[in-house]
């Protein structure tokens, strides 16, 4: 097997994108409402049975709950809440008799495509007084929960640590020929390689019972008190999807401990050994089912490109931030007993690091900028969500990251060093910063990249923005009239100068009917001045009662007269007159950026990165194919100056 960390990189990041051609059927972005049976702000003319919820995903009904409140925000029984077999995505209530009034249903559900738990709110009147205005209930505001920002966490930082340990010890922690000094200290390095990814095993295998614990500990709540903890664990095991990656999760943190333990108990493998090559490739099933359960599986479009994408994201962060902790946790310590050795053991050690940080780099960053376009719908969401904000935060981190890795790569690769000292006119040999801070400035960037991993934490936990931020004046309007037995109902959405969406709800109030509607007209007149009357049919939806219509019929703010005409046969017009009042077009309405969706111009800009980046590897490996990265490991090092002083 090849010995170049960029041979491997470059082999294997080829793979993972052909996987990306494999068709898989998508799934939500959570599951959100997508319909609901009585519609959101509808008033009828009688009280419903059941309320009926269809969302976007497959629900747990285990773990689903809802709830009926009146006016005033007070809960009122239900008499049961359930799913269908054949329709997963489907929840209903069954109501108790209901009195006139305005009520509200408050939902919350748990994914089974991502296991994520997501809420909503929808209100309704009953009866000709019911004004929806006087809706009291609200969401409740759902914090991202710390404790599982610290589990994930802790899951990506073992997770990271292990790569990392695997791929120093199958790329760079070689031990040069001479001076025997130095070869014991890379044997030392390995041996704590070795036992660094035994321990990374095993909390791999205790943290994926903590989860269990906080998983059981979230659901807790949704069930009857009564409920036993083994059998929430049971039921989340076995019956949604993140139970089951879990297990596989396990299963194969089993396996490393296993093999680890094998090796750490017997004599450790020799530098040419294959086994860390070999575990390596073990551990992109553990990236995969990370991203199975994350923001990337739940897209609804592309669904295995954003998977494989997600993959290679975390595989770049662990050959990069991973590589670094381990190096520090390994290399440093013995180096640090050697002082006279210092400097030879940090250029044989970090040099071949830095080529392999630098592709790492490149495809983190492609990986980023696609993923970018899909968890983030436009600029605005960026900088108006908190979910935005957190990854923006993220990059700045990142950013700065990289600039201390940047002035790490110069001291350790004078050709580097030599590009700032001509543009500053310096000496030969200039350097920005003494050879003793060396460790220092590598000890700040792997906290930085901690601090990294620390948001993406953040962020895996917390709903993404892939819906534009949707400013308050797009709230829709409702107006209800009762003209003869006809309850009509107007809302129009975003009720701003323009394009706008217009639903009309027209129910006779009498048992039967006394005529079917025939067709719904509405009638638009400005009162500012005159622009004469403008008659417009509204189209029938597939939900009884329910018109709609689209248009630029409302194009200038200020008050409007809209008269909406039900047409009934046999029967005169009931015609409902609304005064509609069309607020100014605010310049806080205007994008801060844009609100153009971006995501197809980031998708050509990470092709375009990622083919740079594997034509580079390939351009270094190719001119460098008779010498390997770990041509270091070959020669006699020169023992520089003495660094005790460090």
């Amino acid at each position: 097997m090849s010995k170049s960390p960029l041979k491997f990189t470059l082999v294997l990041t080829m793979i993972l994108l052909l996987f990306a051609f494999i068709p898989t059927s998508p799934v939500a972005a959570h599951a959100i409402l997508a319909r609901s049976e009585p519609a959101d702000n509808a008033i009828l003319s009688e009280p419903p049975n059941q309320v009926r919820l269809w969302l976007t995903e497959p629900i747990s009904p285990e773990f689903s709950t809802a709830q009926l409140l009146d006016v005033t925000g007070t809960a009122v029984p239900l008499r049961g809440i359930r799913t269908v077999p054949n329709e997963p995505n489907l929840l209903i209530l069954d109501l108790p008799p209901l009195e006139e009034g305005v009520y509200s249903v408050w939902w919350k559900v748990l994914s089974q495509s991502d296991g994520h738990f997501t809420q909503g709110l929808i209100v309704f009147g009953i009866g000709t007084t019911a004004d929806l205005n006087q809706a009291q209930a609200t969401i409740p505001k759902t914090a991202v929960p710390w404790p599982e920002v610290a589990l994930r966490w802790a899951n990506f930082t073992i997770l990271l640590l292990l790569i990392g340990s695997l791929t120093i010890l199958a790329f760079l922690l070689t031990p040069p020929v001479s001076p025997p000094t130095i070869v014991t200290t890379y044997q030392q390095a390995r041996q704590r390689a070795w036992r660094l990814a035994y321990m990374c095993a095993i909390s791999g295998l205790g943290l994926g019972i903590g989860w269990i614990m906080w998983q059981t500990a979230v659901l807790r709540p949704e069930l009857p008190p009564t409920t036993p903890i083994w059998t929430i664990a049971s039921q989340w095991l076995t019956q949604s999807r993140p139970g089951l990656l879990w297990i596989a999760r396990q299963t194969i943190w089993l396996a490393f401990i296993l093999s680890l333990w094998r090796i750490n108990r017997n004599h450790l493998p020799s530098p040419s050994s294959p086994l860390p090559h070999l575990l390596l490739l073990l551990t992109f099933p553990l990236i995969l089912t990370q991203s199975l359960v994350s923001h990337a599986a739940a897209l609804t479009t592309n669904t295995t490109l954003a998977i494989i994408t997600d993959s290679l994201h975390l595989l770049a962060a662990a050959l990069w931030i991973g590589s670094l902790l381990a190096l520090l946790m390994t290399l440093l310590p013995p180096a640090r007993q050697n002082k006279n050795h210092l400097r030879s053991l940090l250029q044989s050690g970090w040099q071949p690091f830095g080529r392999l940080a630098a592709l790492s780099i490149g495809i983190l960053a492609a990986t980023g900028l696609y993923s970018l376009g899909q968890q983030v719908a436009t600029p605005d969401a960026l900088l108006l969500t908190n979910y935005g904000r957190s990854l923006f935060l993220k990059t700045l981190l990142l950013l700065l990251t990289l600039s201390f890795g940047a002035l790490n790569a110069i001291l350790l690769h004078p050709t580097l060093a030599a590009i700032p000292a001509r543009l500053l006119r310096r000496p030969q040999g200039w350097t920005p910063l003494s050879w003793r801070w060396l460790p220092r400035l590598m000890l700040i960037e792997a906290t930085l990249g901690l601090g990294v991993i620390l948001l993406t934490a953040y962020l895996t936990a917390a709903p993404n923005a892939s819906q534009a931020p949707t400013p308050p004046e797009e709230i829709p309007t409702t107006a209800t009239q009762l003209v003869d037995d006809m309850l009509i109902t107007l809302s129009i959405k975003p009720n701003r100068p323009g394009a706008n969406v217009m639903n009309i709800r027209a129910v006779s109030t009498r048992r039967p009917a006394p005529a079917e509607v025939l067709r719904v007209i509405v009638r638009f007149t400005y009162l500012e001045q005159d622009l004469g009357i403008e008659s417009v049919a509204a189209e029938a939806t597939n939900e009884p009662g329910l018109y709609r219509l689209g248009g630029n019929q409302l194009r200038l703010p200020g008050r409007w007269q809209i008269d909406v005409v039900v047409r009934r046969m046999g029967i005169a017009d009931a015609v409902a007159r609304y005064e509609w009042t069309l607020p100014e077009a605010q310049s806080s309405d205007q994008p801060l950026i844009s609100n153009k969706q971006w995501a197809p111009w980031l998708t050509i800009g990470a092709m375009l990165m990622l083919l740079a980046t594997l034509a580079g590897t390939a351009v270094y490996v190719w001119h460098n194919h008779q010498q390997p990265v770990s041509h270091l490991a070959q020669q006699t090092v020169k023992i520089p100056p003495d660094f005790s002083d460090w």
